[in-house]
């Protein structure tokens, strides 16, 4: 019985020791460990004197050339320059014209000059039905009305002698030059043109002659 005892108190110390080995293993592995080896600071001497530079060596001189130098070549004296016309262009006509131009601008009332912007034709601008004279009515027209020009179309041109006496009278009635025009598109839109009493050439449509393809007559 006292063997027995102490056969098992043999094999609980034998399993005491064995598990504080494999304890120890254990935490042998388990806690981290500084591997990386250590090195000492070096330090780093800087001599007290710099390391001396080397002497430059002494230049060659370059040998004399065999052949002797050709002579520069004489540089070519410029022509001279023919001196300038002077500007004649004479600008007194200018001058007078701006300076006119002005000063008949600040003559004009502000309705005066609102009316210039207009180009009407004769019926808008006396209210008659078909305008083909200038009398009194387009002189009055024009004093209330003073427009910047007329635009004549086919129905106030009745002939040569006619158109010139309108036009020139309408002119005489303004007191401010008047722009005179006619809707004269040519082909179709012709209003003198296709007036035989107007005493000019006609011209036909542009696509009426390149239908035909007669070069001669285009």
């Amino acid at each position: 019985m006292r063997t027995l005892r102490i056969v098992i108190s043999v094999i609980l110390i034998l399993l005491s020791l064995g598990l504080l080995a494999f304890s120890a293993a254990f935490l042998f592995h388990a806690f981290p460990r500084d591997t990386a080896p250590k090195t000492q600071d070096a330090t780093l001497e800087v001599p007290d004197t710099a390391p001396e530079e080397p002497e430059p060596a002494e230049e060659t001189p370059a040998p004399a050339p065999s052949q002797p130098e050709s002579e520069p070549e004489p540089e070519e004296i410029p022509e001279a320059e023919e001196p300038a016309e002077p500007d004649t262009t004479d600008t007194t006509d200018t001058d007078d014209a701006a300076a006119y131009i002005q000063e008949y601008l600040a003559a004009m009332t502000t309705e005066e000059k609102v009316w210039q912007l207009f180009i009407t034709t004769p019926e808008g601008l006396t209210g008659v039905t078909t305008a083909t004279q200038a009398g009194e009515t387009t002189r009055a027209a024009l004093a209330a009305r003073p427009v910047g020009g007329i635009c004549y179309f086919a129905a106030n041109l009745v002939d040569r002698a006619q158109t010139m006496a309108m036009l020139e009278n309408t002119q005489s009635y303004a007191k401010t030059p008047l722009f005179l025009g006619v809707d004269e598109e040519g082909g179709r839109v012709s209003r003198v043109g296709s007036n035989e009493a107007m005493g000019v050439t006609h011209f036909e449509a542009a696509a009426t002659y390149g239908t035909r393809a007669d070069m001669a007559e285009v």
